[in-house]
């Protein structure tokens, strides 16, 4: 049975405001599915599917509404323990008994668990072997994002054209002429690399129209394109309503990609609708990328270059922190007077080779605006911010809290 998100049937209004509708919708079916199949969550069965490095949930009786999304890069997979069920100890004891005592093999269960950046879910399959079939396709989703991590130079065109059917978040209320029914204001954001962009907010709708264009630098083959709708609220937190995630490795180069794409959940919020996109990404294969890159490459991922790391930073960021505390703590304007550009890129390119930086001994680092430039450009370049996009709602949600800066930081860190 194909799972389907289809947009229903309407009438389309052809203005010059709106968006005509497109003929090609996102279709969560089997094409380019790494796998498909029953799992239970939490007690429920769903319908469960893995495609574009994305583990996505339906209930069986709701298969145009994704219940449940996690993107499977840097998530962690872990099998359930082995269990001795109470018939194989009777078993046991009965051989020992006989003086025919063997060891019984423990029965495998049938869980395995996803943990991403502190959050964990238990997904149960129907037998031990459909478990192991599901590991399988998680590590080897993983292993194929690899495959793309290499630099490129390109240019993303993204259209953000409008969204459908969107979640209610504002409760109704009475007014003169009787009941208003409940709405949402929405408006997106979308992420690329170190870039985002907006679009205005759409006030009491649920059919947003937007039509907003940005143009991305593009600088790793593997990073995601992230699109997050909100609803505005006027003092107080933004309400979450569903995002689209896109690798980039999943594009085809230099062709329009015009689609409705499902919105999809974060953790367990309840979401629904669709987001009617027009992508176009061309890139060309950065031929001055190196073997051990360091710039632009994701932190869990580190490791495996080669590069030298202490604590899972690399080694060169934790020394330029450690000389602006001991060198440059009284610099006025640290961190906004900009370094010596070319200074800079030839220092990058020298860490990406393996070279080291000794910040000390090194007559170009008598200038510690250089140093931070360095650090900046560092984290500025980051395929995921530090504060990452799943956290991104909970982040929000805790500046609008009243309280000290040190119960924030607390819970920042907590987060």
């Amino acid at each position: 049975m194909d799972v389907k998100i289809e947009l229903p049937p309407t009438e389309t209004q052809v203005t010059p405001e709106v968006a005509v509708e497109p003929q090609h919708i996102h279709r969560w079916d089997d094409s380019g599915c790494m796998k498909k199949g029953i799992l239970t969550i939490s007690g429920t069965h769903h319908i469960c599917l893995i495609k574009d490095r994305i583990l996505c949930c339906f209930l069986p009786q709701h298969l145009d509404d994704c219940k449940r999304a996690i993107f499977l890069d840097g998530c962690v997979v872990e099998l359930g323990a082995t269990v001795t069920t109470t018939l194989g100890a009777m078993t046991t004891a009965f051989k020992r008994f006989s003086g025919r005592s063997q060891p019984v093999k423990p029965e495998s269960t049938c869980d395995f668990t996803l943990t991403k950046e502190g959050w964990s879910t238990v997904y149960t399959a129907t037998t031990p072997e459909e478990r192991d079939e599901w590991v399988n396709a998680i590590k080897k989703s993983q292993e194929s994002a690899k495959k793309f991590n290499f630099r490129v130079s390109g240019i993303m065109s993204l259209d953000i054209v409008e969204g459908k059917h969107l979640a209610v978040k504002d409760a109704g209320r009475p007014t003169l002429s009787g009941w208003k029914e409940g709405k949402s204001d929405p408006f997106a954001i979308a992420f690329l690399e170190n870039q985002q962009e907006q679009t205005q907010i759409i006030y009491e709708n649920l059919d947003p129209v937007w039509n907003a264009h940005f143009n991305f630098f593009v600088q790793r083959q593997n990073s995601i394109l992230v699109v997050q709708v909100y609803d505005y609220d006027f003092g107080t937190s933004n309400d979450f309503m569903g995002q689209v995630l896109i690798p980039l490795s999943s594009l085809p180069d230099n062709e329009l990609v015009d689609m409705w794409f499902p919105v999809l959940p974060s953790k367990n919020d309840v979401v629904k609708g669709l987001i009617h996109l027009k992508i176009k990404y061309h890139f060309s294969k950065d031929l001055s990328s190196d073997l051990n890159p360091i710039f632009g490459y994701p932190l869990q991922d580190l490791a495996e270059t080669g590069a030298t790391c202490v604590g899972g930073l690399p080694t060169f960021f934790l020394e330029g922190i450690r000389f602006l505390e001991e060198k440059a703590m009284d610099e006025e304007g640290l961190f906004r007077i900009s370094g010596n550009h070319t200074d800079i890129m030839t220092i990058k390119q020298n860490i990406n080779k393996g070279m080291s930086v000794d910040f000390y001994n090194d007559t170009k680092f008598q200038d510690p605006h250089l140093v931070a430039a360095l650090l900046k450009a560092y984290v500025r370049e980051l395929p995921e911010p530090i504060f990452t996009f799943d956290n991104f709602p909970a982040i929000v949600a805790l500046a609008g809290q009243t309280g000290n800066v040190d119960f924030k930081i607390v819970n920042i860190k907590y987060y």
